[in-house]
């Protein structure tokens, strides 16, 4: 059975293999690291003190806290590809004009993996950024572009006019029907035409992880996570 209706295993699995590829990689550099560099004894003795922790306790709590940032740019890597491998969809890759884009439906997308991965007073820069993409001299004329934050602010359905504010003038930038704020949630289901394809994604990822690592799946309940993101959906 494929891990998600809406995307091939030939097509997923390869993203998560280049995901555990790359945080491995990291893991052996850290691993490398944290025993040849000089650790704060300081931050290590408070934290122990505070939080009951024995030095074993510590060092994987220091680890983990090293990882994370690894981990949360696998995350954009995971929406990126997953969402620029499906049918008529197009991945530019980090660094591009824009980060997908659907000739066919004439869409293209500013994927963020969370809300806040943009400072707020940043974001009149991607309006004006889209704006120029989608305008009547733009390289997608035409198109409608969307502002993706994958994990919401708030954990209800928004599909709305992308209007951030200007911090130069003070005001709010004009509504333009072309330009949208949308939440993961939403735009898996608009992309892959699967109401519920993000919960999809969200439950298949430990088996894909236990397939490419060759163990047995960890089973893992962060339910009330998801829902606490997106609501009952």
């Amino acid at each position: 059975m494929a891990f998600l209706s809406f995307l091939p295993d030939k097509k997923f699995v390869p993203i998560i293999q280049t995901m555990m590829g790359k945080i491995e990689k990291k893991t052996a550099e850290l691993d490398i690291s944290l025993s040849s560099n000089t650790l704060d004894p300081f931050n290590a003795q408070f934290q122990s003190a505070v939080l009951s922790l024995r030095p074993g306790d510590w060092i994987q709590l220091e680890r983990a806290r090293q990882l994370q940032k690894t981990f949360e740019h696998q995350m954009g890597h995971l929406h990126q590809y997953v969402l620029g491998a499906l049918p008529d969809w197009t991945n530019l890759e980090t660094g591009n004009v824009t980060d997908l884009v659907n000739e066919r439906e004439k869409i293209c997308a500013e994927v963020k993996n969370k809300f806040n991965t943009v400072k707020a007073s940043d974001e009149a820069g991607i309006y004006d950024k889209m704006l120029g993409l989608v305008g009547t001299s733009g390289v997608y004329r035409g198109y409608t572009a969307y502002y993706v934050s994958v994990v919401p602010k708030r954990p209800k359905p928004n599909n709305e006019p992308f209007t951030p504010s200007d911090n130069a003038s003070g005001v709010r930038k004009p509504a333009n029907a072309k330009l949208r704020r949308i939440d993961g949630y939403s735009f898996y289901a608009l992309a892959t035409g699967k109401p519920h394809a993000l919960r999809e994604l969200f439950e298949a990822i430990p088996a894909a992880v236990a397939h490419v690592a060759n163990s047995k799946v960890v089973k893992s309940d962060f339910e009330a996570l998801f829902i606490a993101a997106y609501g009952e959906r």
